[in-house]
């Protein structure tokens, strides 16, 4: 087990090793508290700009100076230039451009991280929403993330792409043979149709998650297709069922899982009843 593990931190490890001569993260951590910018990471800033002027494409510097940039945001007096700096950054070694070898390439998880944390400051500082939405798409559509961290992105993001989707009419939804949703293509409803591809990306990867067909059912009430919405729904609560009968489950009907799993039967079942 511990082999295994070392193995799989060691491009991690390889990615980070020679950003050692640039200064440490922590060095930014732990001056976070001053009113002004500590010498030294000013003189970081310096390097790794320095450094890219001859070298733009490098995903490791491009990454070390997005976060001691970000370490320099202020929430109570937001510079508007500093964020989208720090955003391109990120975005820079999330999304790499055609510029970029392979091996220069950031492992997925720092790409990732970078993505939806570019997307948190558009929605939570410049509020940004469809910038926030264009980055945690880019990064749920990554391969190599872990299931968990997947959930969450999609979990985070949802709420703002269906409150973005403004409909005054019943917007043309078609169920393909597989069972798959597609809904307008034109341009007025791209967030639609946005919002059904994450929810398609997500349950490739975690097909058993009830999440999916809520915040699928979500979608199709906000588009005026409650007949829809109530199948979407009603899915949700057969998975619940499914989920609950496990042999798992029924192994550890004492654990907090267990009580989650009976949670979830129920929120589910209220939600299809309200939809029926």
């Amino acid at each position: 087990m511990r082999a295994a593990t070392m193995k799989a931190s060691r491009p991690f490890l390889r990615y980070y090793f020679p950003l050692l001569s640039y200064y440490c993260c922590w060095v930014v951590l732990a001056s976070a508290q001053n009113n002004n910018t500590p010498p030294n990471v000013l003189e970081a800033i310096d390097i790794c700009r320095e450094k890219l002027k001859g070298d733009p494409h490098f995903p490791r510097i491009q990454h070390s100076l997005a976060q001691l940039l970000d370490s320099q945001i202020s929430l109570s007096d937001v510079d508007t230039a500093l964020a989208n700096e720090v955003l391109q950054l990120y975005n820079a070694v999330g999304h790499p451009s055609s510029q970029v070898t392979q091996k220069r390439m950031a492992p997925a998880k720092i790409r990732f991280e970078s993505l939806t944390r570019a997307g948190t400051i558009a929605k939570d500082i410049l509020r940004d929403t469809p910038q926030a939405i264009t980055y945690y798409s880019l990064a749920m559509n990554l391969d190599g993330i872990e299931d968990s961290s997947l959930l969450l992105a999609f979990e985070t993001i949802m709420p703002s792409l269906i409150s973005s989707v403004i409909v005054d009419h019943p917007v043309e939804v078609t169920v393909s043979p597989d069972g798959a949703l597609t809904g307008d293509t034109s341009a007025e409803h791209r967030l639609t149709q946005n919002a059904f591809d994450l929810c398609d990306v997500v349950e490739a990867r975690c097909p058993t998650e009830t999440i999916v067909d809520e915040y699928r059912g979500a979608i199709l009430r906000r588009i005026k297709q409650p007949e829809l919405a109530y199948q979407s729904y009603h899915q949700a609560m057969v998975k619940s069922k499914g989920n609950l009968s496990s042999d798992e489950a029924k192994s550890n009907q004492s654990s907090n899982e267990y009580v989650a799993l009976v949670a979830n039967l129920v929120k589910t079942s209220i939600l299809a009843a309200a939809a029926a």
